[in-house]
């Protein structure tokens, strides 16, 4: 993605920065090498969970995998 281009992320730039670095690359990468923006996409998804987990003061499950992660987020009601 070029500089003038814009982004759907923009708004975690200020907040969120390293989430925001892996949505620009998942863009970037999404005609050039899809299996790249997956990548970053998976990645995006387990940097969430962590923040979200973090941002709210959650214990983290046992094993703390990506998937028990959400399925946590969910039943805590932060995920529909």
């Amino acid at each position: 993605m070029s500089q003038d281009q814009s982004t759907n992320f923009q708004f975690l730039d200020k907040e969120f920065p390293i989430l925001f670095s892996l949505t620009l690359g998942a863009e970037y990468n999404l005609y050039q090498d899809p299996n790249v923006s997956l990548f970053k996409l998976r990645q995006f998804v387990e940097k969430l969970s962590d923040t979200l987990f973090n941002e709210h003061n959650l214990y983290f499950p046992e094993p703390n995998t990506v998937a028990k992660r959400i399925k946590e987020l969910e039943y805590k009601g932060y995920r529909s």
